[in-house]
């Protein structure tokens, strides 16, 4: 068939490689959208030697702060690690999960973006890194990668002051 229509396939090969360009060119790239799962994590970057105490007061005074803003239905959060293998938590880690009320209770033209700019502008503390994630997808990449955020740097090396620097 290919030799007596050489023209016919060469055409139908080119057109095949042709319509291959666009996912070929995609490839390495994410391909899903960010999601909103309609939920929301805190997740703030404390110091290493942060105290439990100090974790605790913490966690109080920021769920009383983001339970101040309307569109919030609960929020509850935790301390260091559940008694669980796909928990990669240190101790100082805080995870505070916040439900939305529907939106059509919502004020006008509140979006999920507007409420995470609120809330950090909201919830300033000295030495504390504000983290706005969603929980699902923050839980995979966390047990895939090791970081909690979209953006991370891992530095490793021998000498700590060669790393300092």
């Amino acid at each position: 068939m290919s030799l007596r229509f050489p023209k016919t396939v060469l055409l139908v090969a080119i057109v095949l490689m042709g319509s291959a360009y666009y996912p070929i060119s995609k490839m390495g790239s994410e391909f899903i959208p960010p999601l909103d799962e309609g939920d929301l994590m805190y997740m703030p970057t404390t110091y290493p030697g942060f105290s439990i105490g100090k974790a605790r007061e913490l966690l109080q005074q920021t769920n009383k702060l983001i339970k101040t803003v309307p569109e919030v239905d609960t929020v509850w959060g935790k301390i260091g690690r559940a008694e669980t293998a796909t928990d990669p938590a240190p101790l100082t880690m805080i995870e505070t999960v916040i439900q939305f009320k529907p939106k059509d209770e919502w004020r006008d033209g509140v979006t999920t973006e507007s409420i995470k700019n609120e809330l950090d502008q909201l919830i300033q503390f000295p030495g504390i890194t504000n983290a706005w994630v969603m929980p699902i997808k923050t839980r995979i990449d966390m047990l895939a990668t090791g970081i909690k955020t979209p953006i991370g740097i891992k530095i490793v090396g021998p000498d700590l002051n060669a790393l300092k620097r």
